[in-house]
């Protein structure tokens, strides 16, 4: 009696060389994946500490933590989150040089605490705060992202009051998936 093809030692050692090759194509892809999705940290800075990041000067101008924050109008009063909460602005400057690919330059930006929490940006807050008027480091129509020419961006949070001294910002430039963190 003949054996079924798949039980002969020749076919599963090929079998399992074609196993582990397919295995190995589905970790690299899953490493890829993860390693995209959470940038490397590239340096840490403080308020007023320029860092180049490919292309990109980047400094944090203002990091401000308060339960109540001018509005944008002058005759509107401050805002204020829900009790327990806090304000978080961060102003900042960037400016890119003549190398960076305006339509390939956009960033992600999260506020984060000690402990690994994270928070995206809080636009409802965001737009009744006094604050510059670009929101993101895109280019924009509105915003025209211009090589040699510096740029102010206004990000806004809101976060629990016991995170006022845990914060830290973090900002990655799709382009070459780094992370800066600022500290306050």
């Amino acid at each position: 009696m003949r054996r079924p093809s798949w039980r002969r030692p020749s076919s599963r050692t090929a079998f399992l060389v074609a196993l582990v090759i397919a295995l190995l194509a589905a970790s690299a892809q899953g490493l890829i994946y993860y390693r995209d999705r959470r940038p490397a940290l590239a340096t840490h800075a403080g308020v007023g500490q320029p860092v180049d990041l490919d292309g990109t000067r980047l400094q944090v101008r203002t990091f401000t933590v308060a339960a109540e924050l001018p509005a944008q109008k002058a005759d509107k009063p401050p805002v204020r989150g829900p009790a327990g909460s806090l304000l978080v602005l961060i102003v900042y400057e960037q400016q890119v040089d003549a190398g960076v690919k305006i339509d390939e330059h956009f960033c992600d930006t999260s506020l984060v605490g000690d402990d690994g929490t994270i928070w995206q940006e809080d636009d409802t807050v965001g737009y009744q705060l006094r604050r510059p008027e670009a929101l993101t480091c895109s280019d924009s129509d509105d915003q025209p992202l211009i090589p040699g020419v510096s740029r102010e961006i206004g990000v806004s949070y809101l976060v629990p009051a016991r995170y006022a001294d845990q914060l830290s910002w973090r900002l990655s430039l799709d382009e070459d998936h780094q992370v800066v963190e600022f500290r306050p």
